[in-house]
């Protein structure tokens, strides 16, 4: 049975109209025989009558109300492809060719972090195996992944690395460097130690993770150390790193104050690197890079006095000042709304201070008894601690 469509004209004007059609074979001819008449159609309504017919001919074609359709399986796709897609830019999938729950236990980490025994069931339910080519039939592979993966620690950091470089991410010229800490619950890391925790958790043991990146956030580079390791002893073992592993002879290192020491210095100046860090409020003061009277100043009149005083315009809150001293270059910068605002803050919290000590002296003068002192001093300090 088929949509048979017929033309006809009257008056100077064309028609067509549209029949059910069955064909039949009679004395070895093809003939064609009506069974119902449709009159004119839209094109829209023909084609939904042509696709009704198709189903009725085929078991592969369905024809009915969206509410009909179940989808009785189907894989996490979207976010997985993304993470796969970065995997094959940076060639991964052919550093770990012959690891292929390395890409899984990534891709896992990444939007669902689970113990290895959940990886595969895991993957399975996403689009990663189809897209790999790949499946992951042996349960016992992934426990030996890992230290597979460790062992080729400094090959993927120097693979990434070229990488980068291939992919034109400026690594040859800036690197960005941190340390942070994750701190454990359990006793058994051999790494693990009491040490300075930016979790505020010095009650736990913790490791101390090191992470070069460039500009754009690509990692070249970790490590892993015992947990009572300081930032400052951590530059001269990155700056070997650099040379002997990467190549890289001169660059531009960026990290925080926290790696600042005379040595440090000395041995960044002293492999022809360059550096960008930031001082301590008290090694402004001692270099002499602020006016004594600068605090007054920048009270009365801002952003007028800031130009007055050699400041540029950043932005339209940042203002900075150049300095040349004994070989280094200074960049002090100046947030005036950000000061305005801090000032604000103490002035209110100076308020608070005093409305609390004289409420308390009240409270003092009209008790009866005489108040111990440790009790009363605990109490001060817990007020002051919620200013801070």
């Amino acid at each position: 049975m088929f949509l048979k469509k017929s033309k006809k004209s009257y008056k100077g004007k064309g028609y067509e109209t549209y029949a059910l059609t069955e064909s039949y074979r009679e004395g070895g001819k093809v003939k064609h025989r009506h069974i119902a008449n449709l009159g004119s159609l839209t094109p829209e309504q023909a084609q939904r009558i042509r696709l009704v017919l198709k189903a009725q001919k085929s078991e592969d074609v369905f024809v009915g109300p969206l509410s009909d359709v179940v989808a009785k399986k189907h894989f996490r796709y979207l976010d997985v492809a993304v993470l796969d897609h970065l995997w094959r830019q940076f060639a991964l999938d052919r550093f770990f060719s012959d690891l292929p729950y390395a890409e899984a236990m990534a891709v896992n980490r990444c939007l669902e972090p689970k113990t290895k025994i959940h990886i595969r069931k895991w993957a399975e339910a996403t689009i990663l195996p189809r897209l790999q080519g790949d499946e992951l039939t042996d349960d016992f592979e992934i426990y030996r992944a890992l230290d597979k993966i460790a062992d080729q620690e400094a090959e993927l950091q120097k693979h990434l690395y070229q990488q980068c470089v291939a992919l034109g991410l400026a690594a040859k010229n800036t690197v960005f460097y941190d340390i942070t800490s994750s701190y454990f619950e359990g006793t058994k890391c051999i790494l693990a130690s009491y040490g300075y925790s930016r979790d505020h958790r010095p009650d736990r043991k913790q490791i101390v993770i090191a992470l070069v990146i460039t500009p754009e956030g690509y990692p070249l580079y970790w490590q892993v150390m015992p947990g009572n390791t300081q930032d400052v002893t951590t530059v001269e073992e990155l700056l070997v790193m650099l040379k002997e592993r990467f190549g890289v002879e001169k660059c531009l290192l960026v990290f925080d104050r926290g790696m600042v020491s005379a040595d440090n210095l000395k041995a960044i100046s002293g492999q022809s690197l360059t550096y960008v860090s930031a001082l301590d409020k008290d090694e402004i003061r001692t270099l002499g890079l602020l006016e004594p009277e600068f605090s007054d100043l920048v009270a009365e009149s801002g952003d007028t006095n800031l130009l007055a005083l050699g400041f540029h315009a950043y932005d339209d809150n940042l203002f900075y000042r150049e300095h040349l001293h004994r070989g280094h270059r200074y960049i002090l910068a100046f947030n005036w709304h950000l000061y305005r605002e801090q000032q604000q803050n103490r002035t209110k919290r100076l308020e608070n201070v005093k409305a609390f000590f004289a409420s308390y002296n009240e409270e003092l003068d009209r008790a009866q008894k005489s108040r111990n002192e440790q009790a009363t001093g605990r109490k001060i300090e817990k007020h002051l601690r919620k200013l801070q």
